[in-house]
């Protein structure tokens, strides 16, 4: 699961609106309340990874942990009441089941701005809130591996020649 559709789904399940956007969002905005949501930095924790080097097959894996920071935005009359919500629910186990898969847990979250007055949103009632992440990445590295070799050289007058099987 991307990271992406972790947060959404988290989002629909813990702020109770049903429609939510990858921002920037360019398409008709909805009647109904909607709530957009945009990766702001992905910041790797010092020291904070770990490899698995499978000595007998071909691919090594390397998780890094870091910290992502995610701006939300609610355009709902009331919507300062979805992003709190969302804020208390850092001990749902539903909501830890939701991020998961993405290899994700939701930390904190910033406070919740009425921004209704900037921007175009045509007077619709907007609210904004910062969340924080801790997220595991996953890297794959192919290591190919030799399956036989020849060494060859010399040694005074004498040649030497080493095969592996």
């Amino acid at each position: 699961m991307t990271f992406e559709a972790a947060i959404r789904a988290f989002l629909v399940l813990t702020s109770g609106i049903t429609d939510v956007k990858r921002a920037p969002y360019r398409g008709d905005r909805p009647a109904s309340p909607y709530a957009t949501y945009q990766i702001n930095t992905v910041t790797p924790m010092i020291d904070g990874y770990k490899s698995t080097y499978n000595p007998t097959g071909s691919i090594d894996t390397r998780y890094t942990s870091a910290v992502m920071t995610v701006s939300v935005n609610v355009y709902a009359d009331y919507g300062y009441r979805a992003l709190s919500q969302v804020l208390a629910s850092n001990d749902w186990w539903e909501a830890r089941q939701a991020l998961a898969p993405a290899m994700m847990a939701f930390q904190y979250g910033g406070q919740i701005n009425n921004l209704t007055a900037l921007g175009d949103t045509d007077w619709r009632s907007r609210y904004q809130c910062d969340l924080t992440f801790h997220v595991d990445t996953t890297h794959e590295r192919i290591r190919y591996l030799i399956e036989q070799w020849e060494l060859t050289g010399n040694l005074g007058d004498i040649e030497i020649t080493t095969n592996y099987p």
